[in-house]
C-alpha cells in the first residue's frame, strides 16, 4: 500500500466535493491515480467514503462526456 495513501484519499473526499468546478483533466488524472494506486481492501475497510467520492467523480464526467473506463484509466 502507498505510504501516502491517506493523503490520497483527502484528495479524493476533496475532489468530489469541488467536481463540479474541477477541469476534467484533474479528476481524470486523480481517478487514475486512485484506481493504480489505492488498496480497495483498505477501502473497504475503511468504509465507503472513498468509493462513494469516486463514483461522485466519476458522474461529473459522465455530465461531461468524459466517462471513466479502461482507456482513460491506463491509456
Amino acid at each position: 500500500m502507498p505510504q501516502n495513501s491517506d493523503s490520497l484519499y483527502a484528495q479524493i473526499e476533496e475532489a468530489a466535493n469541488l467536481a463540479p468546478v474541477m477541469s476534467a483533466n484533474e479528476l481524470v488524472s486523480l481517478t487514475r491515480k486512485a484506481i493504480l494506486r489505492l488498496d480497495y481492501k483498505d477501502v473497504s475497510v475503511r468504509g465507503s467514503r472513498v468509493s462513494r467520492a469516486l463514483q461522485v467523480i466519476k458522474a461529473e464526467l459522465g455530465k461531461r462526456g468524459h466517462p471513466i473506463g479502461p482507456t482513460a484509466i491506463y491509456g
